[in-house]
C-alpha cells in the first residue's frame, strides 16, 4: 500500500493477498490501509488481487445523494488480477429509495449539474483470472456521467464480463466508452460487454462507444449497446392491471436497473 500525489489526485495502491470478508466496501478498504481521510472527489486507486483471491468489491466512494452535492468527481480505479483470482465489482449510482423513480421526487433531491468520470481498468494477468463488472446509474437534471472501462486480457484462459445500465431523466447526459483488449498471448479467453440505456427525459442524451481490439483469433468476444425509451406495451399492460401511470413508470425503471 502507498499514497502519493498523482496528477493532483490522491493515489492509493492496495495489494490483497488474503481477506477475511468476501464482500469489501471500497471506501472502508482505502481508509483501513491509509488510516486517514482522503479526497473522494479526485482519486486514483490501484488494487492488486494476488493468486487464488476471490472477492466482491462494492464501489461506495460516492453515492447518488452525495454526488448531488458536488460539482465534479473523477475516479480512476485499476485492478490487476493474478492467477485464479476472481473479482466481482459493483457500482450503484442510484437513489436509495424503494420505488420512487419519478421526476417529481427526484427534483426534490436537488437540481444538479454535477460531472462524474469513472475510469475502470481490469488487467487479467494470470491464468483463470475472472472479472465480473456491474454498474448501475441514474442521472437527473443536467448531470454528466462518463464511464470509461477497459477489460484488458493479458494471459490465456481469462474471463471478463461487463454489464452497464443507465437511466437518464431531464437533460442528463451519459457517455460510455467501453473497450475489450485481448493480447496476442491471451488465447482461450472470453470477454463480454453489454451497455443498456433507458431514456426518460426529453432532452437526455447517450453516447455509447463499444470497442474491440483482438490480437488472438482463438478467443470469444462479444459486445452490444442498446438505448431505448419506456416500452409503451409494458406501460399500457401495467396500467390495465390497475397501476397508475406514475407507479407504472417507477416499476419499469426499477426493473430496468435491477
Amino acid at each position: 500500500m502507498s499514497t502519493k500525489s498523482y496528477a493532483q489526485k490522491d493515489f492509493v495502491q492496495i495489494n490483497i493477498d488474503k481477506y477475511s470478508c468476501s464482500v469489501i466496501k471500497l471506501k472502508d478498504l482505502i481508509i483501513n490501509k491509509i488510516r486517514q481521510e482522503f479526497d473522494v472527489m479526485h482519486l486514483v486507486v490501484k488494487i492488486v488481487l494476488e493468486k487464488n483471491i476471490s472477492v466482491e468489491i462494492i464501489d461506495d466512494l460516492i453515492d447518488f445523494e452525495g454526488l448531488l452535492k458536488l460539482s465534479s468527481v473523477e475516479h480512476e480505479i485499476e485492478f490487476d488480477l493474478h492467477e485464479n483470482s476472481k473479482l466481482f465489482y459493483t457500482c450503484k449510482l442510484k437513489p436509495q429509495l424503494s420505488l420512487e423513480y419519478n421526476q417529481a421526487i427526484l427534483q426534490e433531491l436537488g437540481d444538479s449539474s454535477s460531472k462524474l468520470t469513472k475510469r475502470l481498468i481490469f488487467n487479467l494477468t494470470g491464468s483463470n483470472a475472472h472479472a465480473k463488472i456491474r454498474i448501475r446509474s441514474l442521472a437527473i437534471s443536467s448531470q454528466i456521467f462518463k464511464f470509461q472501462t477497459l477489460q484488458n486480457h493479458l494471459h490465456s484462459d481469462t474471463f471478463s464480463c461487463l454489464c452497464l445500465k443507465n437511466v437518464l431523466f431531464d437533460s442528463a447526459k451519459v457517455e460510455c466508452n467501453n473497450s475489450i483488449k485481448v493480447n496476442k498471448d491471451a488465447c482461450k479467453s472470453f470477454a463480454n460487454q453489454v451497455n443498456r440505456n433507458l431514456i426518460i427525459g426529453e432532452n437526455a442524451h447517450v453516447i455509447s462507444s463499444p470497442q474491440l481490439e483482438i490480437e488472438n483469433e482463438d478467443v470469444k468476444c462479444k459486445h452490444g449497446a442498446v438505448t431505448k425509451v419506456i416500452d409503451e406495451e409494458q406501460f399500457f399492460y401495467l396500467q390495465n392491471r390497475g397501476i397508475d401511470a406514475v407507479s407504472a413508470k417507477q416499476l419499469l425503471v426499477k426493473g430496468f436497473l435491477s
